[in-house]
């Protein structure tokens, strides 16, 4: 299938919190399925989408990033999420999961299994870094951002820097 190439069907929703309300195994498979199902018949293959997400899943090929665990607040879908990452088809296939540091604490049980959670840090952005990602732009340089002080921790956050290049391509950075 594919050539004797791997597959990799990405699932990008930007800008938009969507976790599941049920975080379970069938409704995975279902959302992989139909993700790869451009590219599974596009290959002309023998196989149904469904099949190739519970390949996906059993043989761990299939890497989930799960992005935001600190703006997961409802109950039952944090309780699914648990239940998911501690049986199932989920076990075999390496996650990545996003936070804010604090949502790990907040979150500790929903962690505490034997996966081997590894945890790392990834710091902000410098204002070197800021001025280098917004140099382009015709507001020139950091400094003209008038409340630059009072944004200057927004700034460490790479989406931000993101927002800011859109609102000044499209002249409207004075709404920022």
């Amino acid at each position: 299938m594919f050539d004797g190439k791997p597959c990799l069907v990405v699932r990008w929703e930007p800008r938009v919190r969507s976790w599941p309300e049920a975080f379970d195994e069938r409704g995975l498979i279902a959302a992989l399925a139909k993700a790869v199902k451009p590219t599974v018949e596009a290959a002309g293959a023998d196989v149904s989408p469904t099949d190739v997400a519970e390949w996906a899943l059993r043989e761990g090929r299939a890497l989930l990033i799960l992005d935001a665990l600190d703006q997961l607040t409802n109950k039952q879908s944090i309780a699914s999420l648990e239940e998911s990452l501690h049986s199932g088809s989920v076990q075999n296939c390496p996650i990545v999961l996003t936070s804010r540091a604090y949502a790990v604490t907040d979150h500790a049980t929903l962690l505490h299994d034997t996966r081997g959670w590894r945890f790392g840090r990834i710091d902000g952005f410098d204002e070197d870094q800021q001025k280098q990602d917004l140099a382009d732009l015709p507001i020139g340089s950091l400094e003209a951002l008038a409340a630059h002080a009072e944004i200057e921790d927004l700034l460490r956050i790479p989406v931000v820097l993101a927002m800011i290049r859109e609102l000044a391509e499209d002249g409207r950075l004075s709404a920022f």
